[in-house]
């Protein structure tokens, strides 16, 4: 058991099947990118300083090691066999409690996996369930009105026999400084950062029933170079992130090759030994947004915070412009007045597409399916998803973010193909729509007020022919295109 601080109370067998309890421990595991290069014709400049950095870095702590652990406890998951774990949880008033576990599934379609709660008050919840060989996480975080316990059962079941491993579960009342200081609008939705956010201050309990077996699954934990604890990350796809968010994503971005993301150290080494795709932020995800972007983000421009806002509706007005219509409207005039919404919400059976909970029409997020920034437009062929997923699901292609299975159903329901749900490619017809009407853009979209202003230093316009640029890079070669070039010529041009 090399989990830190994890001891079993008991452990009690029946027949085939064992109980296990579990104390937490005190602390958990104590211990779209820029284009590279620059036009010789535009100089897309840095704005100007306008924050300083945040908390401290932790003394002796990089955030680019690692270590390498193993699972304490292995079950069989099978439909004979159910796995259950039930979490006590102690609670106070206007005190963060929670729970969590870190555990993986020995299988290729995760959809075989159902994870249903049984018993216990309802709370928001995280459960990011992904394929072998990668980790995945379940939890929640609240704040207290009561000083009476929690109690909550989760029941995993599956059609196929498999594997079901444990590496660390916990709860509990939580308490960390940054988190105790912080303001109320920052402690929103906090269950998105369980189990990561679950630094425990009075241990609950859990116990896990099931069938134990004899096997090991090895997991690799990262550093956080702002609270010093080691914590997992997923290898086999980066993508399918724990408690690190990535940190190269955009594709002339990937492989990383920024050293201490993306070429990880042993304690002790003195060259790196594992080398990552994608890389990872420095500071854990409960770092990144109460040491550094708390902040931070006092401290941000009202430009720099609508700077993406204006990008992307920039972005969905030129592909609503290229094809010559609203896929919105257009849709509304082909179906008797129906909305696109309403649509997309019963083709999805009134559920995330990839979390299959339930949804209201007014929880529903139209998810582009294939992503604006490769200028696919929002029409019949979007994804109905919970506030949680579509989050989650950003700027991905369907291949990055659906698995095998998940893939098939979704051209079932969409009317789009594997191949184009597996293409990386953008939308090459309103690419080269865009590209021919390039001067139009240049002389009369760019003369739009929301589009022709600089925000410390930086032009909207810039950022439009960038993001261009960054979509026409992942076409094949012969419809590659600079708008950047193109743009320096006609302002050249026009000077």
């Amino acid at each position: 058991m090399s989990i830190a601080g994890l001891t079993l109370a008991r452990m009690i067998k029946r027949e085939n099947t064992s109980i296990r309890k579990v104390r937490c421990p005190m602390a958990l595991l104590s211990g779209g990118g820029k284009l590279s290069g620059k036009s010789q014709s535009i100089v897309t400049t840095r704005r100007p300083k306008t924050r300083e950095s945040g908390f401290g870095v932790k003394a002796g702590n990089t955030g680019g090691l690692y270590k390498i652990d193993k699972s304490v406890s292995a079950y069989e998951l099978s439909p004979d066999h159910p796995v259950r774990i039930t979490f006590s949880i102690p609670q106070d008033i206007d005190i963060f409690s929670g729970f969590g576990l870190w555990y993986a599934v020995d299988t290729n379609e995760p959809s075989e996996i159902k994870v249903r709660q049984i018993a216990g008050e309802k709370h928001r919840l995280t459960n990011k369930l992904f394929e072998r060989p990668n980790w995945s996480k379940l939890g929640s975080m609240w704040l207290g009105d009561s000083e009476l316990p929690s109690e909550v059962t989760f029941e995993f079941t599956t059609i196929a026999t498999t594997r079901f491993y444990v590496y660390q579960a916990l709860a509990g009342t939580v308490s960390e400084p940054q988190l105790d200081i912080a303001p109320p609008a920052l402690k929103k939705n906090m269950y998105t950062f369980a189990p990561e956010a679950l630094f425990i201050l009075e241990e609950g309990t859990i116990k896990i029933e099931g069938k134990e077996i004899t096997s090991t699954k090895e997991i690799t934990l990262k550093n956080c170079n702002r609270c010093g604890r080691y914590l997992p990350i997923n290898t086999a796809n980066e993508r399918q992130h724990l408690s690190f968010s990535n940190h190269c994503t955009a594709a002339h971005k990937v492989p990383c090759q920024h050293t201490t993301f993306s070429k990880l150290k042993k304690p002790g080494e003195s060259e790196p030994s594992l080398i990552l795709r994608n890389g990872f932020q420095l500071e854990c995800r409960f770092c990144k947004k109460f040491r550094v972007n708390a902040a931070l983000n006092p401290q941000r421009t009202v430009g720099q915070m609508r700077e993406d806002g204006q990008r992307r509706r920039a972005i969905e007005l030129l592909v609503n412009k290229a094809i010559g219509r609203s896929p919105v409207v257009q849709y509304r005039k082909e179906h008797d007045g129906r909305e696109l919404s309403d649509d997309i919400w019963e083709k999805f059976d009134k559920k995330c597409f990839k979390c299959k909970t339930p949804l209201k029409l007014n929880q529903v997020n139209l998810d582009h399916t294939r992503p604006l920034s490769l200028l696919w437009p929002l029409d019949s062929t979007a994804t109905a998803l919970c506030k949680d997923c579509n989050t989650d699901k950003r700027a991905k292609m369907p291949s990055e973010f659906y698995t095998e299975n998940e893939l098939q159903e979704l051209a079932y329901i969409t009317g789009l193909s594997l191949e184009e749900l597996k293409s990386g490619h953008p939308n090459v017809e309103v690419l080269d729509l865009l590209w021919r009407r390039r001067e139009w853009i240049f002389s009369v979209f760019f003369e739009d007020p929301n589009f022709a202003k600089i925000h410390q230093g930086k032009d909207t316009r810039h950022l439009i022919v960038k993001a261009l640029d960054k979509a026409s890079q992942r076409a094949p070669e012969e419809q590659r295109y600079s708008f950047t070039e193109a743009y320096a010529a006609f302002l050249r041009n026009k000077n």
